[in-house]
């Protein structure tokens, strides 16, 4: 898993995300667009692959959820691309400080500047 670098799991009506992916600690490229995650919960999994700088996620019901893309930036903090788009540094102002619906409750996410 050392040796890994991108992993293309597009097209593979993947529900959850395994713990097992978490294995593969210095994964750059994690395409999961086209799949059935549709969980925050799932997102921050993904929060532990600290190398991932280029993520896809879109076609997955979790991009409906109010806030996704300023979610996933303040989860994962080092992500450079998005469902193959550049975060800019107003996204990241943006998930700075952001609050998300989930569920009945509202949860608020604080990211610290690196």
């Amino acid at each position: 898993p050392d040796e890994v670098s991108w992993i293309d799991l597009s097209f593979n009506r993947i529900v959850k995300i395994d713990e097992s992916l978490l294995n593969n600690k210095n994964i750059h490229s994690l395409y999961l667009h086209a799949n059935n995650i549709s969980s925050f919960s799932d997102i921050d999994k993904l929060s532990k692959l600290k190398s991932l700088h280029s993520l896809t996620l879109h076609g997955n019901p979790v991009e409906n959820i109010s806030g996704y893309r300023l979610y996933v930036i303040a989860k994962i903090p080092q992500l450079r691309n998005l469902d193959f788009s550049l975060i800019t540094k107003r996204d990241r102002e943006s998930a700075k400080c952001l609050a998300v619906d989930k569920g009945k409750r509202r949860r608020v996410i604080e990211v610290k500047d690196k």
